[in-house]
């Protein structure tokens, strides 16, 4: 990698701090090109190790600037750029949400390489948009069209788009495992990535009557939000129109049975006065975990395959 003098403890910086590279770098990066821009995104309570590191690597600060859910740092070395994006939101919801088009849906952890969309991207050499039509939309597919990529449209077989919810580790993304000697393992585990999930929203393939239809009908679109659960030690995502209703009522059942038994039963009360199970809305809630609460993290992998949610097998790993 030219950005950084020792890769090895480049990424270790990245893992520490949940950070992953995006755009033009992750995507030449499986295209096996080079490019002189490395872009990275950071949530913004964890970026200021990774910028302490980029200017321990000779780099300068050429501009900051404000943006909508974060801040926008640019350094510079010579010909190289470094763009470091500090998000409010978790790193991958941050990509996902503001990705215009389905070529650039590739990013860089810690210790793995990953394209969401590789069959369209790199087989087809397609490029799909993911918003309305814009000036950055027009720009972004515009550019593609330059390095060789051509428009899709929503009435050839993109498998990948064909589901309403995928996960950044199923069968249909390529990960590439990166070589972890002397690189240092965070904390969090590989797995809140990889089940981490979003929704599809398919449009529709019909004879539009006016623009704005025509518009609509041509894109996909991703819905992604945070999944939270008091017996998740971690945040993950999931899609914003239709959560996977089943896995959510499963987290729920666990939390009530934790707080029901261990829980004393003043407070229990206390805490659910008037409610019924169904109806009790435990988003946001904060309270103590009482001795005895378990996380239930390692649960997901078994409950996203029993409930059907990792789709089709045949889509492998690069």
């Amino acid at each position: 990698m030219p950005f950084v003098h020792d890769p090895q403890a480049f990424r270790s910086i990245l893992g520490a701090s949940e950070a992953l590279i995006y755009g033009d770098f992750a995507t030449e990066f499986f295209s096996r090109t080079t490019s002189k821009i490395l872009a990275i995104m950071a949530k913004a309570t964890k970026a200021d190790p990774v910028q302490a590191y980029l200017q321990t690597q000779g780099y300068l600060l050429v501009g900051e600037e404000r943006v909508r859910l974060g801040s926008v740092t640019r350094l510079r070395r010579g010909e190289l750029f470094i763009i470091l994006r500090k998000t409010r939101l978790i790193p991958i919801q941050a990509i996902l949400s503001r990705t215009l088009t389905t070529q650039a849906m590739n990013f860089i952890a810690w210790n793995k390489a990953y394209s969401v969309f590789p069959k369209t991207t790199f087989l087809d050499h397609e490029v799909l948009p993911l918003e309305g039509v814009d000036k950055d939309v027009r720009g972004e597919i515009a550019r593609c069209g330059e390095f060789g990529w051509c428009l899709g449209v929503n009435a050839s077989s993109h498998q990948e788009l064909s589901r309403s919810h995928r996960r950044i580790g199923d069968s249909r993304t390529w990960k590439m495992d990166l070589d972890t000697l002397r690189v240092t393992q965070p904390g969090t585990p590989t797995a809140v990535l990889e089940y981490s999930s979003f929704g599809i929203q398919q449009p529709t393939v019909s004879l539009e009557t006016t623009w704005y239809q025509l518009e609509e009908g041509l894109k996909y679109s991703i819905s992604v939000k945070p999944l939270t659960s008091q017996v998740l030690k971690y945040r993950y995502t999931c899609s914003r129109q239709e959560s996977p209703e089943r896995l959510r009522q499963i987290l729920k059942r666990h939390t009530l049975a934790q707080m029901l038994y261990l829980t004393p039963k003043t407070k229990f009360e206390s805490i659910t006065w008037g409610t019924s199970p169904t109806d009790f809305d435990l988003d946001g809630m904060k309270f103590d975990h009482p001795p005895g609460w378990s996380y239930k993290d390692h649960i997901l992998p078994g409950l996203w395959s029993s409930l059907g949610l990792d789709g089709d097998s045949s889509h492998g790993r690069l």
